[in-house]
């Protein structure tokens, strides 16, 4: 079972477009979101645009098979090279796990990290991790 969750909320974000954002207190190591996601048509190594800013690798460790959409929030947490929030995935249940780790305050937007350049360079002609 996935439950919808009940601390954060979706706001415009000072940094870019939509963000995560906290309603109450997160405190570290607590689920911020379970999240199921949907498998995009994409072959691995194929240049696409498909939903580019917004696909996640899965699974998370090891040598990845296929590029999702995360459903939920996933697909608008922001990056920071010092997130509160990390993410990794549930191969099992085939959803993506949001949890803070630090102390996240209410009103405060909840970031996480995306990758580094080897983390982007699939799909995509030119890169620039900001």
């Amino acid at each position: 079972m996935i439950t919808v969750p009940k601390k954060i909320y979706l706001e415009e974000s000072p940094i870019h477009g939509l963000g995560v954002f906290a309603k109450e207190l997160i405190v570290q190591g607590e689920l911020v979101e379970e999240a199921p996601f949907l498998e995009l048509p994409i072959i691995k190594g194929e240049n696409s645009p498909l939903f580019i800013d917004y696909r996640f690798n899965f699974p998370s460790s090891g040598e990845w098979a296929h590029q999702v959409l995360v459903m939920g929030y996933g697909s608008y947490y922001n990056h920071s090279e010092e997130p509160n929030c990390y993410w990794f995935t549930n191969n099992d249940k085939k959803t993506f796990l949001f949890v803070a780790n630090r102390n996240i305050q209410p009103g405060e937007e909840i970031f996480t990290y995306y990758g580094d350049v080897n983390y982007w360079n699939d799909g995509r002609k030119r890169i620039e991790v900001k």
